[in-house]
């Protein structure tokens, strides 16, 4: 499978990602039978720009990914949390390009997890 990529302009030294321009967020939660618990996380000095702000888990589609495969392989690589499909709920989709000047496209979901696994997640260090 083709994975996006990037390319730096020789003349400004800017990064940019090359990719299908389609991204899938997801917020995890799982609840401890009493309260209900939301994973963030930090952006990273990798990411192209919000550096340090709080966000879900996000990403882009590589060549010939679902939409669902990006958001379980996303999630796995940056929380070591495993996805299955009964386990995601898709609540929105983004398909104005014109919204900003990515023009992403984006689908919302959300993935209910068991308490264990998100505790497990956080002690692991993934």
């Amino acid at each position: 499978m083709k994975e996006n990529f990037t390319i730096e302009d020789k003349a400004t030294g800017k990064i940019y990602w090359i990719s299908r321009a389609v991204a899938v967020t997801g917020v995890i939660m799982a609840s401890d039978g009493n309260d209900f618990w939301f994973l963030l996380e930090r952006r990273g000095p990798g990411c192209p720009d919000n550096v340090g702000k709080l966000c879900s888990v996000c990403g882009y589609l590589n060549w010939a990914e679902t939409r669902l495969d990006a958001l379980k392989r996303e999630t796995y690589e940056e929380t070591g949390l495993i996805v299955n499909d009964d386990q995601v709920l898709e609540f929105e989709t983004i398909d104005d390009p014109g919204r900003d000047a990515k023009q992403n496209i984006v689908t919302r979901y959300l993935i209910a997890c068991k308490y264990e696994d998100l505790q497990k997640a956080l002690t692991d260090g993934t």
